[in-house]
């Protein structure tokens, strides 16, 4: 049990270094594409779904690994583990792309057209149109979306 622990410890950190990046990636450009400067911006429209499950996921295994340490091993031994996630995620941020790589634009621009293609083929044509705003904002024009109409955000 104890080798299995250390081992999902080490899996859990890379996802934990993986989804903080991605939403350090995402509270950057909502931001940048927010005419206010307090707060998210449009961090929550750009977050691509699977993205914030895949992060609720590993918070959540997260959790499960310190509290299967400290009720297998005792206090000392969380305290191991969560010091074992730490450097971890840090030891694993240096081997993810990098949060200013093309990679995480690219997946957070697909999931955003794949949203909207979804909410003008369903009808919904308020979020297709802030949707589109935003891609217009990222200086993205996608076919069609001159025929959404304008809303306010």
């Amino acid at each position: 049990m104890s080798t299995a622990l250390w081992i999902s410890a080490l899996v859990v950190s890379f996802g934990l270094a993986y989804a903080i990046i991605f939403s350090e990636v995402t509270l950057a450009l909502g931001c940048t594409l927010s005419d206010d400067r307090p707060g998210r911006g449009y961090q929550d429209a750009l977050t691509p779904p699977w993205q914030a499950r895949l992060s609720l996921l590993i918070y959540v295994l997260t959790f499960v690994v310190i509290a299967l340490s400290w009720y297998e091993f005792g206090a000392g031994r969380a305290l191991g583990t969560v010091v074992l996630l730490f450097g971890g995620s840090v030891l694993c941020r240096s081997l993810l792309p990098r949060s200013h790589s093309r990679h995480y634009l690219k997946l957070i621009v697909i999931s955003m057209a794949h949203r909207y293609a979804d909410w003008v083929q369903s009808g919904d044509l308020v979020r297709a149109g802030v949707m589109a705003q935003l891609l217009n904002k990222m200086g993205l024009d996608l076919p069609g979306v001159s025929q959404v109409p304008e809303t306010s955000a």
